[in-house]
C-alpha cells in the first residue's frame, strides 16, 4: 500500500491524526492495517470522485434550485474578489516552478492558449501522466467532476474563456483547485515522514526533467516514477524501483550526459567569445576606416562650400558687370535717338528752306 490516498476516503478524525504504524494490533491480537493517502491521482484513475470531505459541507457551496444547477455563492462578478483570485493563482503557479511567465493581467482576461497551458499544468500536480487528448472544454469539466468540483463548468463558458461573462467562473474554478493542492501539500508536511516528503519532491524533480513516465522524453524507457510503501515488511518492498540497480545508474548517466553537453556548450561559448573578440577587432578597424572616409568627406564638402561660393560671388560681379553695361548701351541708344531726330528736323527746316528759295 503506498503512502497517498484520496482525501475523499479520509474521515475528519484522519485528517488530523497521523498514519499508525505498520504491525499495530486490534484487541483480537489481528494485525491491523495501517493507515495512510495514496496519491490523488489513484482516485482519477478508478473515477472515483474523492469528494474531499465537500459532501458533507455541501450547503456551504450555496443552494441547489429544484431542477437546476447548484448556484456559487462567491462574488465572482466582484473585482476585489477576482483580484484575489488572481494573486492566490498567481503565488501557486510561481513557487511551484510554472514554465511560463503569468502576470495579473493574463490572468484578468487570458487567452485560449494561456488557459490550457495554466490548466494542464495544475491538472498534472494531481495527476502528473495527465494530457489534453482532445477539447479543453471536454477534458476540463470532466476532470473537475473527478475532483468533486462542487459547481457546474460548462463547455461554453470554455469556448471563450477569457470573455469577461465566462472567465470569473473559471477563474473561481482555478482558484479552489489551487486552494485544495495547498492544503494537500501542507497536510503531506504536517503528517508525513521526511523520507516521504523527500519522495514526492524526488517525483516532482523527476518530472520536471522529462523523465516520468517512461515514454518521456529523457526516461529511455525507464521507469522512474518513484513510490514508497512505508507498510514495507522487507527492504525490496520499501519501494517500487531497484534504487540501486536502476535509478541511481539511470540517474548517473542523465547527470553525464548533462556535463558532457556542458562541456560542448562551454567549448561553444569559449568559440564564440573569441569570434566577438575577432569581430570587435574588425569593428574597430572599420570604425576607423569610416572615420577616415568621414573626414575627406568633410572636407570635400568644404571644399565644394568654398567654390560654390566662389563662383556665385563671380556670378554676382558679372551680373553687375552686365547690369552696367546695359545700361551704357541703353544712354547710347537714348542719344543717337535724339540726334536722329535732331537731324531729321534739321533737314526738314533746310528742306523747306530749299524749296521757298526756289520758288
Amino acid at each position: 500500500m503506498s503512502r497517498r490516498q484520496t482525501l475523499a476516503g479520509l474521515s475528519p478524525s484522519q485528517l488530523n491524526t497521523r498514519s499508525a504504524a505498520p504491525g499495530r494490533n486490534g484487541k483480537d491480537g489481528a494485525a491491523l492495517p495501517a493507515k495512510g493517502r495514496k496519491s490523488l491521482a489513484v482516485g482519477l484513475v478508478a473515477d472515483r470522485p474523492s469528494g474531499m470531505g465537500l459532501d458533507r459541507r455541501s450547503s456551504a457551496f450555496g443552494t441547489t434550485k429544484p431542477g437546476g444547477p447548484k448556484q456559487d455563492p462567491r462574488p465572482l462578478n466582484s473585482k476585489d474578489y477576482q483580484a484575489a483570485c488572481i494573486r492566490t493563482v498567481i503565488t501557486y503557479l510561481s513557487t511551484h516552478s510554472f514554465p511560463a511567465a503569468v502576470s495579473p493581467k493574463t490572468l484578468a482576461s487570458p487567452t485560449g492558449k494561456d488557459f490550457s497551458t495554466i490548466v494542464t499544468f495544475l491538472f498534472q500536480q494531481v495527476d502528473p501522466t495527465f494530457r489534453i487528448q482532445s477539447k479543453v472544454e471536454d477534458e476540463v469539466p470532466v476532470f473537475f467532476k473527478r475532483l468533486n468540483y462542487p459547481f457546474q463548468i460548462s463547455k461554453s463558458a470554455l469556448f471563450a474563456v477569457g470573455s469577461p461573462h465566462s472567465w470569473p467562473a473559471v477563474l473561481a474554478a482555478l482558484t479552489w483547485l489551487v486552494e485544495l493542492l495547498s492544503y494537500m501539500e501542507k497536510a503531506d508536511d504536517s503528517s508525513g515522514p521526511a523520507f516521504e516528503r523527500e519522495n514526492k519532491r524526488y517525483n516532482k524533480l523527476a518530472h520536471r526533467l522529462k523523465l516520468v513516465p517512461a515514454t518521456s522524453k529523457r526516461a529511455d524507457g525507464t521507469n522512474y516514477d518513484l513510490r514508497i510503501n512505508r507498510d514495507a515488511t522487507s527492504q525490496a518492498d520499501f519501494s517500487n524501483l531497484d534504487l540501486k540497480g536502476v535509478i541511481k545508474p539511470g540517474l548517473e548517466r542523465l547527470c553525464e550526459s548533462y556535463r558532457t553537453r556542458a562541456s560542448e556548450l562551454s567549448q561553444d561559448l569559449i568559440s564564440l567569445r573569441e569570434a566577438c573578440v575577432a569581430r570587435g577587432e574588425r569593428n574597430g578597424e572599420k570604425r576607423e576606416e569610416n572615420a577616415g572616409l568621414d573626414a575627406e568627406i568633410a572636407r570635400l564638402e568644404a571644399h565644394l562650400q568654398a567654390a560654390k561660393e566662389a563662383h556665385d560671388e563671380k556670378c554676382r560681379r558679372l551680373l553687375v558687370q552686365a547690369d552696367g553695361i546695359k545700361s551704357q548701351i541703353d544712354e547710347f541708344r537714348n542719344v543717337a535717338s535724339n540726334r536722329t531726330e535732331h537731324i531729321e528736323e534739321r533737314l526738314a527746316r533746310a528742306q523747306a528752306a530749299y524749296e521757298q528759295a526756289k520758288r
